[in-house]
């Protein structure tokens, strides 16, 4: 019963908290953080998460660029985008390298208390001056090389670096395989 209670003051005093996902159906990285946000909205049961799929609704899209309007996000920048208080986030790879922020940014809202993302945008759209980040996060976690930066690095780089791995991956199982199959032979 007092447990139950505590639980209570603690949910009572956490912040409401408002996220804004735009997605596309097809693409793999959106359905990561789909899932990701799925599984951490019983930890926090006063978060709200809007979805918006921008590639099979024009009002959805028009949205998304209204928001990354409001939040300097680049035009030629993708899905997913989310969204929470001021704070934008584009991409998403895995939850290390970009689940772990968005539960940060969750939590400081929660303990701050943030603005709905969407009336941040309608008051930027009508003149206030409102501030905003936009966070570039450009982490991707490689094989055998581990999270890597690819914003400090040229992109040719992070492609040499993943077919080197996966070139050495390939080398180690025919070694391995080769090694099997010689064992096997003797016996």
């Amino acid at each position: 019963m007092l447990l139950s209670i505590f639980l209570l003051s603690l949910t009572a005093q956490a912040a409401n908290v408002t996220l804004y996902l735009f997605y596309s159906t097809t693409c793999s990285h959106c359905h990561a953080e789909l899932l990701f946000l799925d599984n951490i909205s019983t930890q926090y049961p006063w978060l709200d998460i809007k979805k918006f799929a921008v590639d099979t609704s024009e009002e959805d899209y028009a949205l998304m660029k209204r928001f990354a309007k409001a939040y300097s996000v680049p035009a030629d920048y993708g899905v997913p985008q989310t969204y929470i208080g001021d704070e934008a986030l584009v991409g998403y790879w895995n939850y290390n390298t970009h689940g772990k922020l968005i539960q940060e940014m969750i939590e400081n809202c929660s303990r701050t208390g943030c603005a709905d993302p969407l009336a941040i945008v309608q008051r930027k759209e009508s003149g206030q001056a409102v501030n905003t980040t936009f966070i570039e996060n450009n982490l991707m976690e490689l094989p055998l090389v581990g999270i890597v930066n690819t914003g400090s690095i040229p992109l040719s780089y992070v492609i040499v670096a993943v077919v080197v791995a996966l070139l050495f991956l390939l080398l180690l199982r025919a070694f391995i395989k080769k090694i099997l199959k010689s064992r096997r032979s003797r016996s």
